[in-house]
């Protein structure tokens, strides 16, 4: 048996039920999972909800049962692996799951591997970034002029780059068994600033295949200088720097799990894929055909208005020529501060375009409706 250990809603990861396999979740979340089929036998209501409690759930099950104990929730990654070596006695998760987490360690290792990162060590230029070791997305990230010497942070000198873009897919085994890239219109710090977030299709699919092509062999070596275990399946998220210039990629931070910003619905829209059931299927053992490197049919696109302060007011899709796919942040009518990272959403939108200037065209319209300047 497989257990799955996740706190939130499974509607974004898109997990499907199995004989094989066991969720580990809050009360708050069992009739989500009863509604998606999950059988009462393959649900374990854990509360309090703590690391002492899930192993407490797993110490009452039949020991030699426990295949794998695994979760995709980023801020228990490694504290899960723990609990799966206490069943499975395999250590080789341990060191993967520790390089994905934390990111000094993800640094140091990406830099005996030889891939450009920002610098990080020795005498560091201002101005300066500094985030958590054990951060999540953007949050925790500050620019500074000085390095303050903390051992729960990591800092590095801030670059100039041109573009950002993400690397979205499934490791079977040790090799990429599926393979997406987005592209960030800007920076998560200066989306914060802006007041919204665009993450769209790659236009390099369309641009220069060449350079889609470069980013699966830098993923790739990453995932062979993290991964030694040969035996394992997860979905991951890379984020690359751009220098236009040098057509350099550099690298910014890896994490597994699926990306945020509803980048698996994007995935959906613009490659007629649906990235997180493949990725289940391969977890439950079922055939599934997978081919790594795939071009998009169309350009998708997730808009995400940040949380301003104001109510949130229903969206009006009579305002809009297209199709508009409306996930709320919090409730309608509930107002929440100003966002302090790029978690904290009002609404997101995820559309398909035909073209790259299609796409910014709506882009225009939704932060018009927004009233975004």
């Amino acid at each position: 048996m497989k257990y799955f250990v996740y706190k939130y809603s499974p509607k974004t990861i898109g997990v499907e039920p199995h004989q094989n396999l066991t969720v580990i979740v809050p009360k708050t979340k069992l009739q989500e999972y009863i509604s998606l089929g999950f059988s009462m036998k393959n649900i374990i209501v854990c509360e309090p909800y703590t690391i002492a409690n899930i192993f407490s759930s797993l110490t009452k099950q039949n020991y030699s049962s426990v295949e794998h104990v695994f979760t995709l929730d980023e801020s228990m990654i490694f504290d899960i692996e723990v609990l799966n070596n206490f069943f499975t006695n395999d250590l080789h998760n341990l060191m993967i799951n520790l390089l994905f987490r934390d990111k000094l360690f993800m640094r140091l290792r990406v830099h005996t591997l030889g891939i450009k990162q920002p610098k990080f060590m020795g005498d560091l230029v201002s101005p300066i970034i500094t985030k958590p070791r054990l951060g999540q997305a953007s949050q925790g990230i500050k620019i500074v002029q000085e390095i303050e010497c903390n051992d729960s942070l990591i800092s590095e000198e801030k670059i100039n780059y041109d573009q950002m873009f993400t690397c979205d897919g499934i490791v079977c085994n040790g090799k990429i068994v599926k393979f997406y890239s987005n592209k960030y219109d800007y920076s998560p710090l200066d989306s914060i600033n802006n007041g919204y977030i665009v993450i769209s299709t790659n236009p390099f699919y369309w641009e220069d295949f060449t350079k889609i092509e470069e980013l699966f062999c830098l993923t790739q070596e990453i995932v062979d200088g993290f991964d030694n275990s040969k035996n394992s399946i997860y979905p991951f998220h890379f984020e690359w720097f751009y220098e236009s210039k040098e057509e350099n990629f550099i690298f910014c931070e890896a994490a597994k799990r699926f990306g945020g910003g509803r980048i698996p619905e994007i995935i959906d829209f613009a490659f007629g894929e649906k990235f997180t059931n493949i990725f289940w299927s391969l977890i439950n053992g079922l055939p599934v055909k997978v081919e790594s490197l795939t071009r998009p049919k169309k350009h998708g696109t997730s808009f995400i208005k940040l949380n301003d302060g104001e109510p949130v007011t229903k969206f009006d899709h009579s305002y809009f020529n297209f199709e508009n796919k409306i996930k709320y942040g919090i409730a309608i009518g509930k107002s929440a501060t100003t966002s302090k990272d790029v978690s904290d959403f009002k609404f997101s939108s995820v559309f398909v375009s035909s073209s790259e200037s299609e796409k910014m065209k709506r882009v225009q319209q939704l932060k018009r409706y927004c009233k975004i300047e």
